[in-house]
């Protein structure tokens, strides 16, 4: 819901200006998952944008698509730090090419817990983001969901937030504001999750906060710097993958040892291995 809040509220302004035929969204292969479904659920169409062998946006690709598309490019959405990892050298010479052609930037704030503390995604030149409160503010993902988290948006984004029918929240009923619709039946959240976040902040305190987020990019460095293959620069996330079947067993015990480590040090491991055939 976060994801497709942030998408309706830039296609409403978007609409606001005269530009509402908009509807070309850029995802880079390296963003994360939900991007390219939640673009689609707002009405978007996607177009993927390649990346480098780095990890790293493939910013000739995106210059060659922001031409071919610039009379209906809408936005971009790009994970930072990226699923690969990687923190975007190019973040701000990517926000600032996207917002030459008419642009919106949504940063995906999937991997905060790389960033708290130390960085700010407004100063990247982003317009919109989605702050998730699972992993980086202490809610356990998937299982223990539903996600949810605030919108952060630029001034000229703010009049069109979603906004709800019987309790408007954050100024969304004042003369100037034309939000984009309702999103949740609940206006503020789950509120059995906000709790824990907020718990969770208060007893941590600004400078716990910003050493967790450097521990989690020291230990994803450590972990990928201790492989046997060289490997760029990580930030919050380590991914190993198992080519062959026969891998199965030391990769299962693998990924065991590094989430059990890895849950105590706020770096996140993905540990991919090969689909197993049904049957003998």
């Amino acid at each position: 819901k976060a994801v497709v809040s942030t998408q309706s509220t830039g296609r409403a302004y978007q609409s606001d200006i005269g530009q509402g035929h908009r509807n070309i969204c850029l995802v880079p292969v390296s963003a994360h998952g939900t991007n390219p479904a939640s673009a689609q659920m707002a009405g978007l169409t996607v177009i993927v944008v390649k990346t480098l062998s780095n990890g790293n946006v493939d910013m000739e690709d995106i210059k060659a698509k922001c031409e071919k598309y610039k009379d209906t490019l809408s936005c971009i959405m790009v994970t930072y730090p990226s699923t690969y990892g990687v923190f975007e050298e190019g973040i701000k010479d990517l926000c600032d090419l996207i917002h030459d052609f008419g642009g919106q930037v949504y940063l995906d704030g999937a991997n905060m817990n790389a960033q708290v503390g130390v960085c700010k995604p407004g100063h990247y030149g982003a317009d919109v983001s989605h702050l998730n409160l699972h992993k980086t503010f202490c809610i356990p993902h998937g299982g223990g969901g539903p996600g949810v988290g605030p919108i952060g948006v630029r001034s000229h984004l703010a009049p069109f937030l979603p906004g709800h029918d019987i309790v408007p929240p954050m100024n969304t009923d004042s003369p100037s504001s034309r939000p984009c619709g309702q999103v949740s039946a609940a206006p503020y959240g789950s509120a059995l999750i906000l709790p824990i976040s907020w718990a969770y902040i208060k007893l941590m305190g600004p400078q716990a906060m910003r050493k967790a987020t450097e521990v989690a990019i020291l230990n994803a460095n450590y972990m990928a710097n201790s492989s046997s293959h060289t490997t760029p620069s990580c930030s919050r996330m380590l991914t190993v993958s198992a080519l062959t079947s026969s891998s199965w067993m030391s990769v299962t015990s693998l990924a065991a040892t590094l989430e059990s480590w890895t849950s105590l040090s706020g770096c996140r491991t993905t540990v991919s291995t090969p689909r197993q055939r049904a049957g003998p």
